[in-house]
């Protein structure tokens, strides 16, 4: 995928001379606000937030073509006190709908844990935390586990597999992350289960999606994913572009499980997915 962040530099002189072409009496300060805005890109920041000043400066017909509303066609996007640029703003918005999709309730009456098939792993050895994360798991279709290092996310990850083959065994998980790393390390941990059958193939999510020549993905929004439960390790560095095209290629009843840390390291593109 081509990076959002790719070239600041680049960005703010395309930038300008679009601007220039559509409003050429624009004033310095709002030049600078748009260049705070691609600024604002590597600190993985998608907008900046306006002062009441520059808000009441914006609100000018003379700024119609260049700052609009959402439903506009503008380049730029404001939303109260901040302001996009209208590829991010629309990213942002698709990655959000999305999650909010599948935020509800499934199979309600599968409130409590089952007995574990993977017996590297006890039920009572769980803390609470890590056992409300798994009924979570079970009975929501979208659950956001975080912690720090050594939380135990990879055991509850584990955990979760195990619940969710022993309600149904011919339930399709697939597990990504986005890092060859990350994969590599969850592989480490599957392999201690002691039932072979246990343990779903891990990829990466380039892998997952298909990603080939021409760097278009096979599976998409028309080809989706064959799997009934995603879970996504590693969550906070999944990019925005990364994100949509991961949201957009799952089936809409699959279940949907993001495990990371929001203190780690972003992604390299632009997106906070975690935060």
């Amino acid at each position: 995928m081509n990076s959002l962040r790719s070239d600041t530099r680049a960005l703010k002189h395309q930038m300008s001379l679009l601007i220039q072409r559509i409003m050429p009496a624009t004033s310095p300060a709002t030049l600078a606000l748009v260049h705070a805005l691609i600024d604002a890109l590597d600190a993985q920041h998608s907008h900046i937030l306006l002062t009441p000043e520059q808000v009441q400066a914006l609100d000018t017909p003379a700024h119609k073509a260049l700052i609009g509303s959402p439903g506009d066609q503008s380049p730029l996007v404001q939303l109260d006190n901040r302001l996009y640029l209208r590829r991010l703003f629309n990213l942002e918005k698709r990655v959000a709908q999305q999650l909010f999709a599948r935020n509800r309730q499934v199979n309600p009456a599968s409130v409590t844990a089952p007995k574990h098939q993977d017996e590297t792993i006890s039920v009572d050895a769980l803390s609470v935390s890590q056992q409300a994360a798994v009924a979570t798991a079970l009975n929501r279709q979208l659950t956001i586990i975080s912690g720090g290092p050594g939380t135990g996310k990879t055991t509850v990850i584990r955990s979760i597999v195990s619940a969710l083959k022993q309600l149904d065994p011919n339930l399709r998980i697939a597990i990504t992350a986005p890092t060859g790393k990350a994969t590599a390390r969850l592989e480490d941990s599957f392999r201690q289960d002691l039932r072979a059958d246990l343990g779903p193939e891990i990829k990466t999510i380039h892998r997952l999606l298909g990603y080939g020549a021409g760097n278009r993905p096979r599976f998409n929004q028309m080809r989706r994913l064959p799997t009934d439960v995603l879970i996504a390790d590693e969550a906070s560095m999944i990019d925005l572009s990364l994100a949509d095209a991961l949201f957009s290629a799952l089936p809409d009843t699959a279940r949907l499980i993001l495990v990371g840390d929001p203190d780690q390291l972003p992604s390299v593109n632009l997106g906070r997915l975690l935060t």
